[in-house]
């Protein structure tokens, strides 16, 4: 039997034989009891600072590059393999649709389809230029003011403007004209200028020029159509325009004379007709005072000194004058009708004669002085010769024998009435 220590030192012994000749664990490199190890990439070595990592892709070992792909974006990255989503708008918005420019709709680069304003507007800060072109001196009635316009961007358009206002009148298109009415102005002198307006608020005003008006002769021509038409309240105030604007016209004294003759001649005829003798007769002689030898003044005279003395009781020295500036009518070399007016004529001269003469009660046919209402009468064209030459009491107009008449006055004043109403 062996003894039990003898016993332990060989059980120790065979320990040491079984493990001490036991193969040790290898490691990735296969060494026995070595340190490498294999990292997430397959590498196999003991150092941990050459384990590999993984990249902003969380790829291990990857080498990709992180950014923004979208060629959109502001902040696109050309060299970036993988988009990390930082992506973001003009606007700053990450993932946002805005669409950046300029939105201010007054810019010269408005974008109107601009989401977002990114401060990129610019603006249009040139004036346009304008020059007047036509016309130069003197205007009447209506007249076209021509000018040229330029502008970078583009006119809107031009304004016409008098002695620095506004006549409200404007054109857009080329070629540009303003028609100015001159007719609503007194004759005289006029500032002209054009304003023209840019498509962006700029304005220019061209250097003026000044422009006579003169509408004198206008208001005059349309005064005695107004007349001869019977409207003589609308004649009166064309006569009154032209008053006013004949003073302002740059012409000689023969010339100025004989307008403002036709003048007040048109002025006496209105008040004639609108009943306004006293008025009339007024004017009348102002008009003789620029132009004394008048066929239509004289008659207008004459019918105006008629009409104050043909009242109750009758006023013989008005009377008288009517017949004193018939006879000089009749006498002198005047033309025989009224340029104006050319139904006014030397019968209606001949009538007043008669109308003159009945008035004072002399209705005689004195040849000799030609005198007598029905010397007058008698003297007007044939188709007024009413009187039966060899019986005067009787009215050939009615020589049938129904008409008759207690006094020769009475056939006079008929005649006369009748005269009247067809004639005068």
């Amino acid at each position: 039997m062996i003894p039990l220590g003898k016993l332990k030192r060989l059980l120790f012994i065979a320990l040491l034989v079984v493990f001490g000749c036991e193969e040790q664990e290898k490691d990735c490199a296969g060494v026995a009891g070595g340190t490498s190890y294999e990292d997430e990439c397959g590498g196999c070595d003991a150092n941990v600072n050459n384990d590999c990592v993984q990249d902003c892709a969380d790829v291990w070992g990857g080498n990709n590059i992180c950014g923004c792909t979208d060629s959109t974006a502001t902040n696109y990255n050309s060299i970036a393999t993988y988009d990390d989503g930082s992506c973001e708008d003009c606007a700053g918005v990450s993932g946002g649709d805005n669409i950046c420019g300029c939105t201010d709709s007054t810019a010269t680069n408005y974008d109107s389809t601009a989401t977002y304003n990114d401060e990129s507007c610019e603006y249009d800060t040139t004036p346009p230029t304008v020059t007047i072109t036509f016309p130069e001196s003197s205007v009447s009635e209506a007249v076209s003011i021509t000018c040229i316009s330029t502008d970078n961007e583009g006119v809107e358009k031009v304004e016409l403007w008098v002695n620095d206002v506004s006549t409200g009148v404007t054109d857009n298109t080329e070629p540009y004209s303003l028609d100015w009415n001159t007719t609503t102005y007194d004759d005289g002198s006029y500032v002209i200028t054009v304003r023209s307006y840019d498509t962006s608020g700029d304005t220019t005003i061209s250097d003026p020029i000044t422009l006579f008006v003169s509408n004198w002769l206008l208001q005059l021509n349309m005064a005695w159509s107004n007349f001869v038409d019977g409207g003589y309240d609308i004649a009166l105030g064309y006569f009154n325009l032209a008053k006013n604007n004949v003073q302002y016209n740059n012409m000689d004294t023969l010339s100025l004379h004989s307008a403002y003759g036709d003048i007040y001649t048109g002025i006496g005829w209105c008040n004639l007709r609108l009943l306004h003798a006293e008025t009339a007769r007024d004017n009348f002689i102002i008009s003789q005072g620029y132009e004394l030898h008048s066929f239509g003044t004289s008659v207008g005279l004459m019918a105006a000194y008629l009409e104050l003395g043909n009242g109750i009781p009758i006023d013989t020295t008005q009377i008288n004058l009517a017949i004193e500036i018939g006879h000089w009518i009749l006498s002198s070399s005047m033309p025989e009708e009224f340029e104006n007016d050319t139904t006014i004529n030397v019968n209606d001269v001949k009538f007043l004669m008669g109308k003159s003469y009945y008035s004072k009660g002399n209705y005689s046919n004195n040849t000799a002085e030609e005198a007598g209402a029905l010397y007058w009468i008698l003297q007007l064209d044939s188709f007024y010769a009413y009187l039966d030459e060899n019986s005067p009491l009787t009215w050939n107009f009615y020589n049938n024998g129904e008409q008759d008449y207690d006094s020769f006055e009475e056939v006079i004043l008929m005649i006369i009435l009748l005269l009247e109403s067809e004639y005068w």
